[in-house]
This record gives C-alpha cells, sequence and structure tokens, in this order.
C-alpha cells in the first residue's frame, strides 16, 4: 500500500509539474506573439527576445522530456501492479 501511495504521488507530481509547463508555455507563446505584432523594436529588444525565443525552445525541449518521463512513470507502475498481481496468486498458479 505504501508503494501505491509514493507512485501516486510521483504520478500527481508529474502530472502537476506537466500542466504547470503546459501553461507557462502557452502563456509565452501568446506574449511573443503580442510582442512581434508590434513594428519596429529597437536593435536591443531584437537581442532581448532572441534570448527569450530561445529559452521558449528550451521549456518545449523540456516539456518533451517531462512527457517521457510520464511515459516510464506509467511503465513502471504497470510493473509494480503486475508484480504485485503475481506475488498475490503466487508462483506457478
Amino acid at each position: 500500500m505504501d508503494e501505491a501511495l509514493k507512485l501516486l504521488g510521483v504520478l500527481l507530481a508529474v502530472a502537476g509539474a506537466g500542466s504547470v509547463g503546459y501553461l507557462l508555455v502557452g502563456t509565452v507563446h501568446v506574449f511573443l506573439r503580442t510582442r512581434e505584432r508590434r513594428a519596429g523594436l529597437p536593435p536591443e529588444t531584437e537581442a532581448e527576445w532572441g534570448e527569450v525565443k530561445g529559452r521558449l525552445a528550451e521549456l518545449d525541449q523540456l516539456q518533451g522530456r517531462l512527457a517521457e518521463l510520464e511515459e516510464r512513470v506509467d511503465f513502471a507502475e504497470r510493473m509494480l501492479a503486475q508484480q504485485r498481481d503475481a506475488q498475490r496468486v503466487g508462483p506457478g498458479q
């Protein structure tokens, strides 16, 4: 039972982090599109926006890694469930 609660906690943490990351990336995308619509940005601002776009690309990569980790946690959960079921039934039954 303790393992199940720990696993549930990990799953909730991963799901929460994924949701926050997804909302953050979406918000930044909207903000960037709004800023790009304004014409005539000074060169300093262009450089700063280049940096922001780089960070946004990094956030997109992290979101992909988070999705991969979610898949791994799901796999681990299935493996633990199979192991528990096998222990309940017993070997050779």
